[in-house]
């Protein structure tokens, strides 16, 4: 996933999004990497590539959900992911086909760097993007979301999404 901004290829995405669309989505999760975006600011290649996504998207009835910070471990670049937060999502203030943003996938939440750092992600995007709705991931089950809403103290994010890979029959 994170060849689609390095191995460019606009008319595939379009028909993957065609497709999706046809078999009834009507949301589809784009993920954006620092190191291949730009750090730490989007080059404006990239931004042209995620805008052009979007109105892709947009094209077949789709919304974006925008997954921030994947594959991401640097938590104590407090300034630095701001400036990458603002880079980013600045120019897609005012776009409706945005329907949520991720900050992180599958955040560890053990991990009390990446909490204070959560705690600073948070209220940044919802200042970038005010009405947007902002989740936090984890993978498991449900105890690091309850870990997460420990750590993060009185940051909320909109929703928690938790990713789930065990057994159907225990989801």
């Amino acid at each position: 996933w994170s060849l689609l901004w390095t191995r460019w290829r606009p008319r595939a995405i379009d028909r993957d999004m065609a497709r999706a669309r046809r078999l009834g989505a009507n949301t589809i999760r784009i993920i954006a990497f620092p190191t291949a975006m730009g750090w730490p600011t989007v080059s404006p290649a990239m931004e042209s590539r995620l805008q052009r996504v979007l109105a892709m998207a947009r094209s077949h009835g789709l919304g974006v959900q925008l997954t921030l910070y994947d594959h991401w471990q640097q938590y104590g670049e407090l300034a630095r992911s701001a400036q990458w937060t603002r880079s980013i999502l600045g120019p897609l203030r005012g776009n409706r086909t945005l329907r949520f943003v991720e900050v992180q996938n599958e955040i560890a939440p053990t991990n009390l760097f990446a909490a204070r750092w959560l705690r600073a992600q948070i209220p940044l995007i919802r200042q970038v993007l005010p009405g947007v709705p902002v989740t936090v991931s984890a993978s498991g089950d449900l105890t690091g979301l309850a870990i997460l809403k420990r750590v993060l103290g009185s940051v909320r994010p909109s929703f928690w999404d938790l990713h789930y890979y065990g057994p159907a029959r225990l989801a």
